[in-house]
């Protein structure tokens, strides 16, 4: 089964993320802050990590750029709704860190199963 993470540190968004993936049969688990992120991706690695980029404890951008060099095949959608910037320059930076998707929330659960299907259907599970 397919394995997705979800890291962002507002429940409501964690939660609804979650019932979304798994109604579509994913095999998905959540976590409150970058730091539990990465212990969750230790203990097993998911397939593909949703991350929130502005996070307190840990960010999203050392959540990817930690992906990236310990586990290149995991896939990786980053997310935001931006901050002190806008949106799209959160996401536009992460972008050079080779992450596979970005969104800016708020997005419908249809563009993201969309958007997940798109990226588990070019892996063998």
């Amino acid at each position: 089964m397919y394995k997705i993470l979800i890291i962002d540190d507002s429940s409501a968004i964690t939660e609804r993320l979650q019932l979304c993936l798994q109604q579509e049969g994913y095999d998905v688990s959540t976590a409150e802050n970058g730091y539990r992120g990465l212990e969750l991706i230790r203990e097993s690695p998911p397939d593909l990590v949703i991350t929130d980029i502005l996070m307190p404890v840990m960010d999203g951008i050392e959540v990817v750029l930690y992906l990236k060099k310990n586990f290149p095949k995991v896939k990786v959608i980053a997310m935001t709704s931006g901050g002190f910037f806008k949106a799209t320059e959160y996401l536009n930076v992460i972008k050079q860190f080779g992450v596979d998707y970005t969104l800016v929330k708020p997005f419908r659960d249809n563009y993201l199963k969309n958007i997940v299907l798109g990226l588990t259907s070019k892996v063998a599970v």
